[in-house]
């Protein structure tokens, strides 16, 4: 017995040393995304003073979007997500930094750099963990379900996430921000693979294109300097 509780002991001690030893990714996620909006009335908005008109709120999103989103993921938990393809009113960055709990968000065409601190209102979201039948870049997944629940027991946001758990991110890091839920991060500690989302009249889907594991530049995290910040 005695032998059997070393041996027992010493894989414990191993299995330990292997889990600590595991790296957060570091690399980039392209994702495509597939946007539809239910609303098929005109809209105006006022950006810097100049009124733009759009046919509907969907050629809107699109435009604030694009087709194609990038998630680039630093060792350290620092988040870059960028839209390369995105209108004129779209994003030029948007940046989690681990270090100051903050979020930095620029559009083109502003002169500020919006900036909040980190929202995890997981409180007010139901999030369920089921299995599911979807596979994304061969990686079988499972499913997350985050609805937020009003008072009146109605939702204005219901999303499916689906995970595979690889690759692996450290639950130290500031990557749960693009889920929007901490809950929902801690039990996938993987980056999604596919997220479909619908909130009042809107419902889009995106779905990772390509994984590439590489190290990335510390310059790619900075924030710009000579902008000036915006706080919310």
């Amino acid at each position: 017995m005695k032998t059997f509780g070393s041996i027992a002991l010493m894989l414990g001690l191993l299995t330990s040393a292997v889990v600590s030893a595991q790296q957060s990714f570091e690399g980039i996620i392209t994702y495509e995304i597939d946007l539809n909006y239910t609303d098929s009335n005109s809209v105006l908005l006022d950006i810097n003073d100049s009124i733009m008109r759009y046919s509907n709120y969907e050629s809107m999103y699109f435009d604030y979007y694009g087709d194609i989103e990038r998630h680039y993921y630093a060792r350290n938990g620092d988040v870059l997500i960028t839209h390369p393809y995105s209108g004129k009113i779209g994003q030029d960055f948007i940046l989690f930094k681990k270090d100051s709990n903050k979020t930095y968000r620029k559009h083109h065409g502003m002169d500020s750099i919006y900036v909040r601190d980190f929202l995890y209102d997981s409180d007010i979201y139901l999030v369920s963990d089921y299995d599911s039948d979807i596979t994304v870049l061969d990686q079988k997944c499972r499913n997350i379900q985050i609805e937020k629940i009003e008072e009146n027991n109605a939702y204005d946001y219901f999303a499916n996430i689906y995970y595979s758990g690889y690759p692996f991110l450290s639950k130290t890091t500031a990557n749960a921000q693009p889920y929007g839920n901490q809950k929902a991060f801690e039990i996938a500690q993987s980056p999604y693979l596919r997220m479909e989302v619908k909130f009042f009249d809107v419902h889009f889907i995106k779905f990772a294109q390509e994984i590439e594991e590489k190290e990335l530049e510390e310059a790619l995290f900075k924030i710009p300097e000579g902008i000036p910040f915006a706080i919310r």
